[in-house]
């Protein structure tokens, strides 16, 4: 029996809002199957949707079934940082059409299951109406009410370490009072973290994690820069962090195991936060997970955009080592397209306890894009 063959990539884009785009890949089989993957890189979607294209090319008639020398293709020709997230989303692609083919839920073909639920964090950073406190808290509690126990938001929109020495504390102080009207609207009911999107140097960082653990933090994540010649500044900040009773977080934008690698050596992180869209796809952020493990670091993966990137990470986190895995991220609150702009069953937090999902049961990954919602 012949293998099935790819037929066709296109791209599909839905503009959520004027910050966002989701780019998702479609791929078809000759037989008729089609397989979704996504892309989304925030400020990128035109480009992703032409490198999209050009996979659609290198792999015209190319065996579905091959996926690991189908990815290798697209990111050998696509070298770059977008090209890297199509070839990752070909890859969610084709194993979403595996697992359809074989009538099972994808993470049964991942390995199978090594937990009965996934304990899942809300993300509220694109939810508030407003950059203000009380919007910050008012989202905060809107993702109490939703199931939610850890909540993480990036307030720091006013500081950039490459723009002024950041000597005093003003460019810090408006994230800081958001963070500080989310943490009062919580109390006792949600653990906090917070995202610094890179945008501190180590001096400032330092006074930021200070100002976390008066707030009572859980994790700083990604306060400097991420490069090989700032491991010792980020195993510093760490060590700062763990003193005061906290973790740090980072790792969330490596493409490739080996650029990860030398963080998980250099004992920079509590928590790494590898994305099914960058780090090579879900097979690779599997290893990333193993990988982790064996360096006793923790592991949530990287989940802020779509609700293809949302499921093909909720099926490898349902695979994942049991070893290390702590939970995953989910982009609450952005939009109603999260849900609508899809078929089939996006499972919620609602109703179980801790912010917990239960794993999807469809073939494959179990959703599809409606075609009417995309440009």
């Amino acid at each position: 029996m012949l293998e099935p063959v790819i037929r066709s990539i296109r791209p599909r884009l839905v503009d959520v809002s004027n910050k966002t785009t989701w780019t998702f890949v479609e791929v078809e089989t000759e037989d008729g199957l089609i397989g979704t993957g996504e892309a989304t890189v925030n400020g990128h979607a035109d480009a992703l949707a032409s490198l999209a294209l050009r996979a659609d090319k290198l792999l015209a008639g190319v065996p579905a079934t091959r996926i690991s020398g189908a990815v290798a293709t697209v990111s050998m020709a696509l070298d770059s940082f977008t090209g890297r997230a199509v070839s990752c989303a070909v890859e969610q692609a084709l194993w979403d059409i595996a697992a359809q083919r074989a009538e099972q839920p994808l993470h049964t073909l991942l390995g199978g299951a090594m937990r009965e639920t996934v304990p899942i964090y809300a993300n509220i950073n694109r939810a508030p109406a407003e950059r203000s406190g009380k919007s910050f808290a008012q989202a905060a509690r809107n993702a109490v009410e939703a199931g939610y126990r850890y909540i993480k938001m990036a307030p720091f929109d006013e500081v950039d370490y490459r723009e002024y020495p950041l000597s005093g504390p003003a460019a810090m102080q408006p994230g800081l009072d958001r963070l500080a009207a989310a943490r009062e609207e919580l109390g006792s009911d949600a653990a906090l973290m917070v995202d610094a999107h890179w945008r501190f140097d180590e001096a400032s960082a330092m006074r930021l994690i200070a100002a976390a653990a008066e707030l009572e933090l859980i994790w700083v994540e990604c306060p400097v820069p991420e490069t090989p010649d700032a491991i010792k500044s980020i195993r510093r900040l760490r060590a700062e962090a763990n003193r005061r009773g906290m973790w740090l977080a980072g790792c969330e934008r490596e493409t490739s195991l080996e650029r990860l690698l030398p963080y998980l050596q250099g004992g920079c992180y509590d928590v790494i936060m590898p994305d099914v869209k960058y780090v090579g796809g879900l097979t690779d952020l599997l290893t990333a997970s193993r990988m982790a493990a064996a360096f006793s670091t923790r592991v949530a993966p990287h989940n802020p955009t779509g609700p293809v990137c949302h499921m093909a990470s909720l099926h490898a986190s349902a695979a994942a080592p049991a070893d290390g895995f702590l939970m995953l991220e989910h982009q609450l609150g952005e939009s109603p397209l999260f849900f609508d702009a899809v078929d089939g069953i996006i499972p919620a937090v609602t109703g179980l306890a801790d912010g917990a999902c239960t794993l999807p049961e469809a073939p494959g990954l179990g959703i599809a894009i409606r075609k009417e919602c995309c440009r």
